[in-house]
């Protein structure tokens, strides 16, 4: 964990001199942050290409895809987002924030390219209350001790945003 972790043992476990290890990184903190950076940037990195391929595609489709690609995205290494989660706790919430804005930016700028299709009207707000909503119910997945079925998970959350969205589902429900 956290707590326990050093620098000296980071070190002997990279292999690495301590004053190798602090060339790039300060302290602990930054060397934490670097790697919840890295991951976070990968996250992003599926979702951007995800969003590329989505421009041809039906919103059913669509929303499917970056629903598969959130999950994807957390599914990747799940103990390591969970412990950069619990990480961004003890470094500030900023870099999380600067994630959440991003994706929200993704799905603003989806969203607005179809907008004479959807129900809502406020784009802006809508973007949030998706982003956040459905990264939620993912997080809430991965760090909790029963694991639910990811692929029924993504059903479940495809109809909720279809719905919110004024659009039908693929399964028509």
């Amino acid at each position: 964990g956290y707590a326990k972790t050093t620098t000296n043992h980071v070190a002997k476990i990279a292999g690495v001199s301590i004053g190798s290890l602090y060339q790039y990184f300060g302290n602990k903190d930054e060397l934490v942050l670097a790697i919840v950076n890295r991951h976070a940037e990968s996250m992003l990195e599926l979702l951007r290409t995800t969003m590329i391929h989505l421009s041809d595609v039906s919103i059913e489709e669509a929303v499917r895809n970056f629903i598969d690609a959130m999950i994807s995205a957390h599914s990747v290494n799940p103990k390591l987002h969970r412990v950069c989660l619990e990480q961004i706790l003890n470094l500030g919430l900023d870099h999380l924030l600067a994630l959440r804005e991003t994706s929200i930016e993704l799905v603003r700028s989806y969203l607005s390219s179809k907008k004479d299709q959807l129900v809502i009207q406020d784009i802006e707000t809508a973007s949030y209350v998706l982003v956040v909503t459905v990264d939620s119910v993912i997080h809430s997945a991965f760090i909790g001790d029963k694991m639910p079925d990811l692929s029924r998970l993504g059903n479940e959350l495809t109809d909720l945003v279809l719905r919110y969205l004024g659009v039908e589902s693929l399964s028509g429900s």
